[in-house]
């Protein structure tokens, strides 16, 4: 266990545990009514002074990795805890059973206890956890896989929605530029073109690509504990001579410190003959499939829950000076079950994954991963859809009015077929159908942004090929730089886009240079919501004579 044994967590949970703690077994018991708000406050008070001592412990594992300085720490926080606790009973004028030497020995030995204890249930949980989300990842991809497949014939109704709605923003204007091209019509008059161009943009396409791309949160199932739980108590040998011996030595603490030495003596000793007998008969019922492990288990622990601390006030009563302390005792009885299952379920987080298994399994059966896989793939539809109208179809849009822009105003036909053609071949896709995203290269897309731009801006692009970094980084890289490219003409109206990159220690780092003009910092919009998507990390500043774009993706192929 590589993580420390105390938190800043595990200090904040340890309050109401210390409140319980100094009520059930510091307080006497005719002492916790009466002045019931004097001992909540001498619990309160002693934790918190605990807390620069705590705040050591932390930073000593953190800066020598040593276990024996960080218990050191825990020991000595504790016994300042006690200390606490004696001078705030002298200040209050409670009574007690104990000499003050013993309340800081008691205490300095409780809290290392305490802490090793909760350290090792949060670490099982997260080394289940870590396992559960691993196998749950990869038995999600393959559903997620063939639920792809079968939605490239049944895509989701708001998917379908959108595709209509492109295609019917798209139909006018190809109507009208095909017959441009025919020759059925005169080009008329090309701003008036450019000007449905910019309003099919601002109208249809950029507010639709916005709705597809509303922040989709879709978490996988939560790990419950609960499940591991069940399996550590239910399914797991118990190992209750281990954990009888050590709680032994807190309830005698425990115990002296709320009744007397005497009073503890007789209550341990009990307790702990007690469960060690029970555990013999619960071993051979095991051993002899008398019954099964589920059924033992479960009879040993109601038993533990309820008798150990309940069984020396019926046999001994004349010797104890309270004997009938019954929340102390089944306080007593639900630490020693709940220890039982974290010890169980240490033990387990060792070899965590047949048991994680099991529950994946579990989620499998009931078809939860079916359900999460084919909300996954419709939501990757959503943004691939809507990825596709704000960077594919807008940067050939834009680029396409600006062409027109400067036919009309040269008056250049040649230029002005070029840029009809160009949008045309758009225009002319088939949204309803899934062809239009069948894969394409990365290396043809980004010749394909190049040209679409020819004219209008002189690109210049150095990139590593698939083969270098794998098909996934050049892909997002491509993505990303489609992005930049349209955002430096809208915006800055560039002439001239520069993109260099490099490899570094597995990141493939990408930097795009352009020349145009300084424009104030535009609030966050869909473009940067996308390129945080594709990248790990992009960042925009202003140069001497434009802009420069940085970002990051990383390799998906080791080289």
């Amino acid at each position: 266990m590589r993580s420390p044994l105390l938190t800043w967590n595990i200090f904040y949970y340890g309050i109401p545990i210390n409140v319980i703690g100094v009520l059930a077994t510091i307080a006497p018991p005719d002492s916790v009514g009466p002045y019931f708000w004097d001992w909540t406050a001498v619990a309160l008070i002693s934790h918190l002074v605990m807390a620069p001592f705590a705040w050591a412990s932390i930073q000593l594992f953190r800066r020598h990795k040593n276990r024996i300085l960080e218990i050191g720490g825990l020991f000595v926080a504790g016994a300042v805890r006690g200390l606490a606790i004696d001078i705030l009973i002298r200040i209050f004028g409670l009574e007690q059973h104990t000499q003050w030497w013993f309340r800081i020995f008691n205490s300095s030995l409780t809290i290392p206890i305490l802490a090793i204890g909760l350290s090792f249930f949060l670490e099982s949980r997260r080394t289940f956890e870590k396992e559960f989300r691993e196998l749950f990842s990869q038995a999600l991809v393959r559903e997620m896989e063939q639920s792809g497949r079968d939605s490239e014939t049944t895509p989701s109704a708001l998917m379908q929605s959108a595709r209509k709605k492109v295609d019917t923003a798209f139909a006018p204007l190809r109507q009208a530029i095909e017959g441009i091209l025919e020759g059925d019509s005169s080009p008329g008059n090309l701003g008036g073109m450019v000007n449905e161009i910019r309003e099919m943009l601002d109208e249809t396409l950029r507010p639709l690509s916005h709705e597809l791309w509303k922040p989709q949160e879709l978490k996988p199932p939560i790990f419950r504990l609960r499940g591991l739980i069940r399996i550590a108590a239910l399914e797991t040998r118990l190992r209750v001579p281990l954990v009888s011996l050590g709680g032994f030595l807190l309830v005698f603490l425990g115990s002296t410190a709320r009744y007397g030495v005497r009073d503890a003596e007789i209550r341990g000793t009990t307790a702990t003959l007690f469960i060690l007998a029970f555990y013999v008969v619960y071993k051979d019922a095991v051993a002899g499939e008398l019954f099964s492990l589920h059924t033992c288990n479960v009879i040993t622990l109601s038993v533990f829950a309820i008798v150990p601390s309940l069984l020396s006030p019926l046999l001994f009563p004349q010797f104890l000076s309270v004997p009938w302390d019954i929340p102390a005792a089944l306080l007593g009885n639900l630490l020693l079950v709940l220890t039982l299952i974290v010890v169980n379920l240490f033990e387990l987080s060792i070899n965590a994954r047949e048991q994680v298994l099991d529950l994946v399994r579990d989620h499998l059966e009931k078809g939860n991963v079916a359900k999460y896989a084919s909300s996954f793939v419709e939501i990757q539809e959503q943004v691939d859809f809507a990825t596709y109208l704000h960077g594919e179809v807008q940067s050939e849009l834009v680029a396409t009015s600006l062409q027109l822009q400067r036919a009309a105003d040269s008056g250049d036909v040649v230029m002005a077929s070029e840029a009809l053609e160009k949008v045309a071949h758009l225009l002319r896709r088939d949204h309803s159908s899934h062809s239009f995203f069948d894969k394409v290269e990365s290396e043809d897309k980004l010749q394909a942004i190049i040209r679409a731009w020819d004219g209008i801006v002189a690109i210049t692009a150095v990139l590593p090929s698939e083969k270098e970094v794998g098909a996934a980084t050049k892909s997002l890289t491509v993505k990303a730089l489609e992005e930049i490219i349209a955002n430096a003409v809208r915006h800055g109206g560039a002439t001239e886009i520069e993109i260099t990159s490099n490899v570094e220690f597995g990141i493939l780092k990408v930097q795009a240079l352009d020349n145009g003009l300084k424009v104030s910092n535009n609030p966050r919009g869909m473009g940067s919501a996308l390129l945080d998507e594709l990248t790990l990390s992009w960042s925009r500043k202003d140069v001497v004579n434009g802009h420069q774009v940085n970002f990051d993706v990383a390799l998906s192929k080791t080289r």
